[in-house]
């Protein structure tokens, strides 16, 4: 059975001792809603479940490396160039791994053909960078995880979470101490708490989700590392 936002919302609010759908110190649509909707965020992450890859096509902004991530995009995976796959990288590859530079100088290249060697995500949900700049639009091909809620902020709080219920009570938890976090002392003191039983649910939800893998997520070793090797070492 699925939930939206508004039914959490009403877990969260008598967990931080407020009126169900009457909050008064917290804003539901602002704070409680948004807390729900990153505690999801963060549980996909971690967890890798439910996975929502999609694929679209993404017209380069010329003369500029930062570019902006698709709307609905949570964060991408891959990038698809007009003839191969473009190698991933970081940022900090670009500034002190890159062949023959020492320097940020890498941000004015512009290639004289039609296409980008490196690309490297910034953060989630807003910007990622490719090298070297394009001198004219150019299509690529993204894929990248979808946004667990796809409509925007402000929500409703008529949104359906995208998770198993198993998964609600941890996301309650983790919204109720995102609230509390501005609340300070001792109540600051239990929303790092809800917070460490989010993560220790999250641990238990991978292994739930598939046996048939090692668990994604450990709270002493993070996310499962790349096996793949540094871009200094290929």
């Amino acid at each position: 059975m699925s939930g939206t936002l508004q039914q959490s919302a009403y877990k969260v609010e008598d967990r931080i001792e407020e009126p169900e759908g009457a909050a008064v110190f917290w804003a539901e649509q602002t704070e409680i809603f948004t807390g729900l909707v990153e505690a999801i965020s963060e549980a996909l992450l971690l967890v890798g479940r439910p996975v929502q890859l999609v694929n679209q096509v993404f017209s380069l902004v010329p003369n500029t490396p930062w570019q902006t991530m698709p709307s609905g995009f949570l964060c991408i995976t891959d990038v698809q160039g007009p003839a191969s796959q473009v190698w991933k990288w970081d940022l900090r590859s670009m500034d002190y791994l890159l062949s023959g530079n020492a320097s940020t100088d890498w941000e004015n290249d512009v290639t004289s053909g039609q296409t980008i060697y490196r690309w490297f995500p910034l953060g989630l949900g807003g910007q990622f960078g490719i090298w070297p700049s394009v001198p004219h639009a150019q299509n690529v091909t993204i894929t990248g995880l979808q946004s667990p809620v796809v409509s925007g902020w402000p929500y409703s709080g008529s949104q359906t979470i995208p998770l198993h219920d198993e998964f609600f009570q941890a996301i309650e938890k983790y919204a109720a101490s995102y609230c509390r976090l501005k609340e300070g002392g001792a109540e600051f003191q239990q929303g790092v708490m809800l917070y460490q039983e989010f993560l220790s649910e999250m641990q238990r939800m991978t292994q739930i989700e598939d046996r048939r893998d090692p668990y994604i997520f450990g709270r002493s070793t993070g996310a499962a590392a790349d096996r793949g090797q540094r871009p200094d070492q290929r």
